[in-house]
């Protein structure tokens, strides 16, 4: 009985003693401490995870660039193998592809060194040797971009001359043009005064009125005037190389001018007896004169 009463008096008296353990002011601040460090400790693995998610989205995007430039790699080296084929459109894209990449180096750049530089950044070895990693494929990454640069621009000062003596040669060709079309002009006009006749058809009384006749001998035909070719009452006979018939619309004409007689006819139609004149000659009919008058 003593002995149960022994056991069971120390059990209380620990019991006592714990409870004055947390009561004092010691343990709080034990306590207290112990929950501050444990909260720095989670902020800390917090900001860790931080970084090594930047440092996860550099390495992401150190790795498109790669992708970005090995197409444009390509689309420069086709741009090169058929410079005359691309536009000046086509260039300033090209161009402006490549700068958008130069900046997005720059930013990486930038911002890898910030991560690097970060006092909360933790000293790996593995970590290092990525961002080393890091850095070494944007410097590259530079390079060849800068090769890029230089060979557009290139190819853009070649396009400019090309432009520049292509725009030479489109004047050269318009001058040329023009100066063609001028010449054509000018021998049509040519041709229509050498190739052109004029004719007139009338009673003598119309064509006296008109100037064209003049009064003959008591018997004689009236004799061309010469004022004649002054007259206004002449129509256009043109290209007389190929027009070589006059209707006369009459049943009985006489030819006043001098053209040889066998080098025309007065020929009649059968069905309205209306006579046209048939030139069977052009050359011997209009050798004198270019100017028919006609007297019905």
């Amino acid at each position: 009985m003593k002995k149960g009463t022994s056991y069971l008096l120390a059990v209380l008296t620990i019991a006592l003693l714990g409870s004055c353990v947390e009561s004092s002011k010691k343990y709080k601040d034990l306590k207290l401490q112990n929950a501050t460090l444990a909260a720095t400790n989670k902020d800390k693995n917090e900001e860790l995870n931080n970084l090594l998610a930047e440092l996860d989205e550099l390495a992401a995007g150190v790795h498109a660039i790669r992708e970005a430039e090995n197409l444009l790699v390509a689309e420069t080296k086709e741009a090169i193998a058929a410079t005359g084929s691309k536009s000046k459109q086509q260039m300033s894209q090209l161009m402006s592809d490549v700068n958008a990449l130069t900046g997005a180096i720059k930013t990486y750049r930038t911002q890898l060194a910030r991560v690097s530089g970060d006092p909360r950044y933790p000293q790996s070895d593995q970590l290092n040797k990525l961002v080393a990693e890091l850095q070494r494929e944007l410097d590259r990454a530079n390079k060849r971009i800068q090769e890029l640069t230089k060979a557009l621009e290139g190819m853009q000062e070649e396009l400019a001359l090309k432009t520049e003596e292509l725009g030479q040669l489109t004047a050269t060709v318009e001058e040329l043009n023009t100066l063609t079309k001028e010449q054509a002009e000018s021998i049509a006009e040519k041709d229509k005064v050498i190739y052109s006749g004029y004719y007139i058809i009338g009673t003598k009384k119309e064509l006296k009125a008109a100037n064209v006749i003049a009064k003959g001998g008591w018997f004689a035909d009236p004799i061309v005037s010469p004022q004649a070719q002054k007259a206004s009452g002449f129509q256009m006979l043109e290209d007389i190389r190929v027009n070589k018939s006059i209707p006369l619309d009459c049943k009985s004409a006489k030819v006043l001018s001098a053209h040889p007689k066998d080098s025309y006819a007065l020929d009649k139609d059968p069905a309205n007896n209306l006579l046209t004149l048939n030139i069977r000659d052009e050359t011997a009919f209009w050798k004198q004169t270019k100017y028919v008058i006609i007297m019905k």
